[in-house]
C-alpha cells in the first residue's frame, strides 16, 4: 500500500490490479489493470510516478499517474534470473530522494539497487 495526500494505492495481487482509494478508504477512485501479480509499490519522489514490482514476470514497472483516470506503464526493467539486474521474486521496493530504487529480491536472497529516470 502506498499513500499520498490525495489517495491510497493498494496492490491487489491476486486480482492483477492496483486499487486507488480516497485516503480514508471510503471512496474508490480508480482501478488500474496490471497483469502479473503486482506486489510491491512506492512513489518516485517529486514526480507523478508509481513504481510496482511484479511477482510473475520478475520485473519492475514504472507508471505515470499524472492524470486521475489514466495510468500508463512508461518504463519496465528486470527479468527472471540471478545475475545483476535480474530478479527472482521481487517484493518490497522503495525509492530514495536521489532516485535510487531498492528492490528486495526474494528468491535470490538479496536487495538490489537500480538507478532510473
Amino acid at each position: 500500500m502506498q499513500e499520498d495526500a490525495n489517495r491510497m494505492i493498494i496492490t491487489d495481487t491476486n486480482n492483477h490490479r492496483l486499487s486507488v482509494w480516497s485516503v480514508d478508504g471510503c471512496q474508490p477512485i480508480l482501478t488500474v489493470p496490471l497483469q502479473n501479480n503486482p506486489i510491491g509499490i512506492c512513489n518516485y519522489p517529486r514526480t507523478h510516478r508509481i513504481v510496482v514490482s511484479c511477482a510473475l514476470t520478475h520485473d519492475i514497472k514504472v507508471l505515470d499517474s499524472k492524470t486521475k483516470n489514466e495510468w500508463n506503464v512508461i518504463q519496465q526493467f528486470g527479468s527472471k534470473g540471478s545475475k545483476p539486474g535480474q530478479l527472482n521474486g521481487p517484493r518490497g521496493i522503495c525509492v530514495d530522494d536521489r532516485g535510487v530504487l531498492f528492490v528486495s529480491d526474494w528468491n535470490n536472497n538479496r536487495v538490489q539497487m537500480f538507478s532510473f529516470q
